[in-house]
């Protein structure tokens, strides 16, 4: 069977990969330094609640917290 008859496939362009979600990058920063997330809470200054409410995506840091922890977590 001859392929003569079908169009000519086309290859999806790359996209670029979509930005890491905050919860992500707070529980890979808290893996990397070994920190339990008690630890992790006491260094950012939060209860243990928030960060386990942060880095399952149930709940996102206020406009402050948020610059405290992307300055941290760099």
């Amino acid at each position: 069977m001859s392929c003569r008859g079908r169009p000519p496939t086309r290859r999806k362009a790359k996209r670029a990969s979509a930005p890491v979600p905050l919860s992500e990058r707070l529980y890979q920063w808290r893996k990397k330094h070994d920190f339990s997330q008690g630890e992790a809470a006491l260094k950012l200054q939060i209860s243990t609640r928030t960060l386990q409410e942060w880095e399952q995506g149930r709940a996102r840091p206020r406009h402050l917290a948020l610059q405290a922890i992307k300055a941290l977590i760099k």
